[in-house]
């Protein structure tokens, strides 16, 4: 997972945020309800009756990293390494792309930390996924 934002920190949700978090399909798998994060190769279950919780757990070297500084500080960006899990405000722009995937409807809780991107991206510390959309 990779994010570019302004933000130094993050913010908090003052309500729920919909989102969208692709998977890689994979059919083998997908016949026992797993699914493949796309960059990280994680395995998530997901229960097709109840929503799933995910949660992001860092390593210990992941953390906030400046990429791009300039003099202007409005170009200042910083690339989130790790320790959120990362998904799409915008559901056409997270179905781009040529791998098969699955797409599901998150939410991301009220009160959970979350930067915001600056491509329509977004992550969180935690996601509730809660349906398959595509």
């Amino acid at each position: 997972m990779c994010l570019y934002t302004k933000q130094i920190c993050p913010l908090r949700a003052r309500k729920d945020i919909v989102c969208y978090k692709r998977f890689k399909l994979l059919y083998g798998l997908s016949l026992f309800n797993l699914m493949i994060t796309p960059v990280r190769s994680m395995m998530v279950r997901i229960p097709k009756d109840e929503p799933t919780v995910m949660i992001a757990y860092p390593n210990s070297i992941e953390k906030l990293r400046t990429i791009d500084t300039t003099r202007d500080r409005d170009n200042v960006r910083f690339r989130i390494y790790g320790g959120m899990i990362h998904a799409f405000t915008n559901l056409e722009i997270c179905n781009k792309g040529s791998l098969p995937i699955a797409i599901f409807k998150c939410i991301i809780p009220k009160g959970t930390l979350y930067y915001k991107g600056t491509n329509d991206d977004i992550c969180a510390k935690k996601m509730l996924v809660v349906k398959q959309v595509i």
